[in-house]
């Protein structure tokens, strides 16, 4: 960005100006200021020049151009010059100066103020905010170098012309130090007054009657410390009027510093002017000078006095209103910040709110004693998640139990971050924590209403096999039935074949267990328990299903075609969910392929292991489905009977247990369900019976013949 529009753009933000209409009115407006303030800057000047010197005490008018140049863009700069010059030689001229003398001065003059804007406004941009440490430092750093090299020009030209020519360091000394207390003095309270304005707020008496004791204490401290300059005890008197300076400092800013000094430097001034020089004294420069001093450093210091603390006072007021915010944050997301002091084993936190039981106000406590209020079982927890992240200077995130009371505890979940110093050891951790007891008890009422819902759809699905239920339970009830008659006919007799008896009994005993296996699997589906993990082999569980639904499958004339994965996948769930899942998803296949001839009814199962995970495909040979993925909607159903819940309640099963389904069309015909799971290392149990026995490898053809044969199938002959 160029330096004219960097400065521009500055002016605008810290004026607020308007559009250019109203920022060339104001340019002329600074530049008419200027330019009558520059002649009477010089009459002002010669004023307070002493009859001894040829250099006044304070000359005001370069501290006018300073002003003006820092108020006014560069590109308007020549606009200022242009209108300066008449008024300085208009002034000079007839004050008595010599023509070539008073073109040496403009000269050093329009030098020293171009100088030193130049240097300000390529270092802050635009003019400087005087409540601000740094912006006033540059500025007194660039009047300082401005000055320095005016000065040598200055003294130059007094000696070239020879007009009032005593001697040229003395004249360089005194003109060096009476432009900076000049600029120093009337620079900063215009540039103020023309950026920001000056105007007194009604705020009430007592800010009034504060300035004013102000303004007469300055007055009454300035006449006691230069009433008589040229005293011996002028210098224990010099420092009366500083603890008014301070005070203006403190509590006026850099507009109070520059009003009490110009009161100060007025009369110190006068008091060199019009007091009586002892004879013993035949130059008062050595006074002249240490008042200029003294000011000078006294007028720098208080400035940045007064820009610290004015920098204190936003940072603190910056501290508030970000508290406030933090407040509004925490009390919005109802948290808690909290620190750890490693050092001190003191823990500090502050809630928001007082959900968690603990107080609203900051507390603090010993990383002990705040440990014994986790519960017991999550201590151990806690504990590691902190050593852990301690040894690794990293962060540490957990999920925890607060005792709260004898019988009521909340959940807490804490995040936080460990700080190291310079030499990398730990000192401090901190970071903020959250009450998500009522989260943690929405989803213990999710999971209980998932639970609830399952069952529901166990037993809608049992519903629709009760036929098939019905027929696996009479197989076996019939053929005990026939065995025990046909043993109490031996028994009535007249011989007893205890062989033939012994073998009726052994098939009472067989058929029983196999009804005693059928009601053992029922009961497991339709028991409403608690949700239980444990490793599981997902062929035996594919295995369970297809027995329970084994004669419904026969009687609707569905081939299955098993392609299990060896060694057996295994993965962590719970049996009797993952069951009713596989169930859902073959009776779903079996009900696609009903409008298919009997002949073509094709339901294939797949089990394989794909990076690290356990996936089943249940596949059928049917129309296939319109759409893939409303069908896990609640309540969408394309059977005509169907409630809609089934693939839905499937889905959210198998997402609490980690994994995924989802439903795709073949490239001919026919859907395949698709579940994956996380995948457990190892084998679990033994495969399943329908798929390691004989029969479950004989053809369907066979096994469809001897599930249909008689009810007697078993009986002795």
């Amino acid at each position: 960005m160029p330096l004219a529009s960097r400065h521009s753009s500055r002016n605008d933000a810290v004026r607020g100006a308007p559009p250019h209409t109203a920022l060339h009115s104001r340019e002329i407006l600074i530049s008419v200021f200027v330019g009558i303030g520059y002649y009477f800057g010089v009459h002002a000047g010669f004023a307070l020049t002493p009859e001894s010197s040829p250099v006044s005490m304070a000359w005001p008018p370069n501290a006018i151009l300073l002003a003006g140049f820092l108020l006014m863009p560069p590109r308007r700069w020549w606009l200022l010059v242009a209108l300066v010059a008449p008024a300085h030689f208009g002034s000079e001229l007839a004050l008595g100066v010599p023509w070539n003398m008073a073109a040496f001065w403009f000269f050093t003059n329009v030098l020293e103020a171009l100088l030193g804007a130049s240097l300000i406004v390529r270092w802050l941009g635009g003019p400087p905010n005087f409540a601000r440490v740094r912006d006033l430092s540059i500025f007194i750093t660039a009047v300082l170098s401005a000055v320095l090299v005016a000065s040598f020009l200055d003294a130059g030209s007094v000696a070239v012309v020879g007009w009032r020519y005593d001697e040229y360091w003395q004249i360089y000394r005194t003109r060096f130090f009476s432009n900076t207390l000049a600029a120093l003095t009337f620079a900063p309270p215009l540039v103020i007054w023309f950026t920001m304005g000056i105007g007194l707020r009604r705020t009430g008496y007592l800010p009034l009657l504060e300035f004013v004791a102000l303004f007469a204490g300055t007055c009454i401290a300035s006449f006691v410390a230069f009433r008589n300059i040229y005293s011996p005890q002028f210098a224990t008197v010099l420092y009366v009027p500083l603890p008014f300076l301070i005070w203006a400092a403190l509590r006026y800013g850099v507009i109070g510093v520059t009003l009490c000094s110009a009161v100060v430097t007025g009369f110190a001034i006068t008091a060199v002017l019009e007091g009586p020089i002892p004879s013993s004294i035949r130059s008062p420069e050595n006074a002249v000078r240490t008042v200029q001093v003294f000011l000078i450093i006294a007028e720098s210091s208080l400035m940045l006095l007064a820009a610290a603390f004015a920098e204190l006072r936003r940072s603190k007021e910056a501290m508030a209103r970000n508290e406030e915010r933090l407040e509004l944050a925490l009390h919005s997301a109802e948290m808690g910040i909290w620190n750890w002091d490693f050092r001190a084993d003191r823990v500090t936190w502050r809630s928001a709110r007082d959900k968690s039981g603990f107080e609203t106000r900051t507390r603090s406590r010993s990383s002990r004693h705040l440990l014994r209020l986790v519960h017991e079982s999550d201590r151990a927890k806690v504990s590691q998640v902190f050593r852990d992240a301690l040894r690794q200077r990293g962060s540490a995130e957990v999920e925890c139990r607060f005792v709260v009371g004898r019988r009521r505890h909340c959940w807490t979940a804490a995040k936080g971050r460990v700080l190291t110093d310079e030499t990398g050891d730990p000192v401090r951790m901190i970071g903020v924590f959250l009450d998500i007891t009522q989260r943690k008890n929405q989803e213990l009422q999710t999971r209980v209403h998932r639970e609830q819902l399952a069952h529901l759809g166990r037993v809608s699905v049992l519903g629709e096999l009760s036929g098939a239920i019905a027929h696996e339970l009479n197989q076996p009830l019939t053929s005990i039935l026939l065995n025990a008659q046909a043993t109490l006919r031996d028994l009535k007799g007249d011989s007893l074949d205890i062989a033939e008896m012994a073998n009726s009994l052994q098939e009472i005993v067989d058929e029983d267990k196999r009804a005693g296996e059928v009601i053992r699997r029922l009961r497991a589906l339709l028991l409403h328990g608690t949700v239980e993990m444990h490793p599981l082999d997902i062929n035996e569980c594919i295995g369970e299903v297809l027995l329970l639904e084994n004669t419904d499958l026969i009687a609707h004339h569905v081939a299955i075609d098993l392609q299990l994965e060896r060694p057996s996948p295994c993965v962590m769930g719970d049996r009797v969910q993952l069951q009713q899942v596989l169930l859902n998803l073959v009776i779903n296949a079996r009900d696609a392929m009903a409008g298919n001839a009997p002949e073509d009814r094709l339901l294939r199962i797949v089990s394989t292991r794909e990076d690290g995970l356990v996936c089943v495909r249940v596949s059928d040979n049917g129309p296939g489905i319109r759409d893939t993925e409303s069908i896990f909607e609640p309540f969408y159903s394309t059977k005509g009977h169907g409630i809609g819940m089934g693939l839905a309640i499937c889905r959210s099963i198998i997402t609490a247990h980690g994994g995924r389904v989802w439903a795709s069309n073949a490239d001919a015909r026919g859907a395949t369900f698709h579940l994956c799971m996380p995948s457990l290392s190892g084998e679990v149990g033994t495969t399943a019976t329908a798929i390691r026995s004989p029969e479950a490898q004989r053809p369907t053809s066979e096994r469809m013949a001897s599930r249909s044969s008689s009810p007697s199938t078993g009986l002795r002959k």
